[in-house]
């Protein structure tokens, strides 16, 4: 999955330093406030400094460079000057890679940022030290704007940078990457409120979001990537909790979970929403510059290649409604790929749908492991598509009893918390996770797993019985009276 990006790691050469990085561009009437702002508030004047990206084609900005007294604040201000990025994401990730404090903490604002608590930067390394492991991420509410538990401004330590290899991912136009660090922060369970600190900003209100275009595309496409925000959570949980491998295991089990219901919540998100989400709030312009389109047209291209790579293996592993799933996604694009309808009347032919019917609703799609709206343009039954999961959760399942079987309890645990995040309501996927947290002596937890199969499956007598088991052995504290599952 990381072959997408070239992971930067970088020294820590200053700790308790923080550098603040921001974007801007025709704005220099906002930055002296900024400056003051932080100038007023900020307890070490040499425990931070300012770095901002700047377009090579802003002469305003450039101009308000250059006429800049070097003296005029008491911390250091760096400026960056370069191409215009495609992504948002991108200029964050390039100003930390040209940062030469090579700090132990990174805060991202905005050029219009106004900070009011004063001793904020003392707040944020006290927040930190807690972490003695170094990787930890926070995010300051900002009340006026009622985004209070969005990470609309994250900082995040230097020691988690290094471990995903970047600050944002370079995939979106615009929103989208604090989302991706919302819910990776969840899975790993490191998302920390720095709730003592204060802001406003120069521009009043929300404003408008200039490269906010096709949100409905761009919000499926983030959906898609789930497997990679999973995976990402996966490579932190392991720095994190590496020396315990049972908590790796169990923080591992409850990321899949956390997954799983973001899957589920963006899949809520009709495309009608997303529509009137995007009027409200875009301020693409109507008669973009070429710049902007460009941006646009390569991003997009970018994304739909990913996704036909994706939906090539999905139809040669037979998974043809996952491969429905993305071309649906490839739909909403802003450009016209010929070979969807082709692929998708292929999906439904092996589905054993009418041949004849080549688009399917782009408000019904669905992801692997729950059934949507297909059947209602096919000749499927309900009980054919569980038939068709059910089919697809066994062959993980029984790659993960061989792992077991050859002792491989490890692969075992992380197989089986994919599973149960394609397939949460599989049968049994509980009542063999409870047999793993036996076989490692974890009571309580097999307790959980039984009582959350028995919440899917009140039929299945087996995780009544295993329940009973367990708790005779919990009370006994005795390991040698528990059952297990073979």
């Amino acid at each position: 999955m990381y072959d997408k990006f070239e992971r930067v790691i970088k020294p820590i050469d200053k700790p308790n330093h923080i550098s603040l990085l921001a974007p801007t561009r025709n704005r220099p009437v906002f930055l002296d406030l900024t400056y003051q702002s932080i100038e007023d508030t900020v307890s070490d004047h040499n425990g931070i400094d300012v770095w901002f990206y700047v377009d090579q084609d802003d002469t305003n900005t450039i101009e308000y460079i250059n006429a800049l007294p070097d003296s005029r604040f008491s911390f250091k201000l760096n400026w960056h000057i370069g191409p215009c990025p495609l992504s948002a994401g991108q200029m964050h990730n390039d100003l930390r890679e040209v940062c030469t404090t090579n700090p132990g903490m990174y805060m991202l604002i905005s050029d219009d940022f106004l900070l009011k608590t004063k001793g904020w930067d003392d707040y944020i390394r006290r927040q930190f030290s807690q972490y003695t492991d170094g990787i930890v991420a926070g995010y300051i509410p900002a009340p006026l704007l009622n985004r209070n538990d969005v990470l609309l401004y994250p900082v995040l330590s230097a020691g988690w940078a290094n471990i995903t290899g970047r600050l944002f991912t370079d995939y979106f136009p615009t929103w989208g990457d604090d989302s991706w660090l919302d819910e990776l922060l969840q899975m790993v369970q490191r998302k920390v409120r720095i709730g003592d600190i204060y802001i406003e900003h120069s521009e009043k209100g929300k404003g408008k979001t200039r490269r906010l275009k096709n949100l409905p595309f761009w919000n499926k496409y983030f959906n898609n990537l789930i497997d990679e925000r999973f995976d990402e959570a996966k490579m932190l949980l392991k720095a994190i909790h590496g020396h315990d491998i049972q908590q790796y295991n169990n923080s591992l089990i409850q990321a899949s979970r956390w997954a799983r219901a973001f899957v589920e919540k963006g899949n809520d998100r009709s495309i009608g929403h997303l529509e009137g989400l995007e009027k409200k709030c875009s301020g693409y312009p109507k008669h973009p510059d070429y710049h902007i389109r460009l941006i646009h047209l390569t991003l997009e291209s970018k994304a739909v290649s990913d996704m036909f790579g994706k939906v090539d293996l999905s139809i040669q592993s037979e998974d043809y409604h996952l491969a429905l799933y993305l071309l649906n996604t490839i739909s909403l694009a802003g450009q016209e790929y010929d070979q969807v309808d082709h692929l998708k009347s292929l999906c439904l032919k092996k589905l054993g749908a009418d041949a004849r019917s080549q688009y399917v609703d782009t408000d019904q799609c669905f992801n692997p492991g729950f059934r949507s709206g297909l059947e209602k343009i096919t000749d499927m039954t309900d009980d054919q598509f569980r038939q068709n999961d059910l089919e697809k959760a066994q062959k993980f399942f029984e790659q993960t009893i061989m792992l077991v079987n050859n002792g491989n309890m490890q692969e075992a645990f992380e197989r089986l918390a994919n599973v149960l995040m394609l397939y949460p309501n599989y049968p049994n996927s509980n009542l063999f996770l409870a047999s793993l947290y036996i076989r490692a002596g974890e009571y309580f937890l097999a307790e959980i797993a039984c009582q959350k199969e028995i919440e899917f499956y009140s039929e299945n007598q087996r995780a009544g019985q295993y329940l009973s088991e367990i708790r005779q052995a919990m009370a006994k504290l005795d390991t040698n009276t528990a059952s297990v599952i073979t």
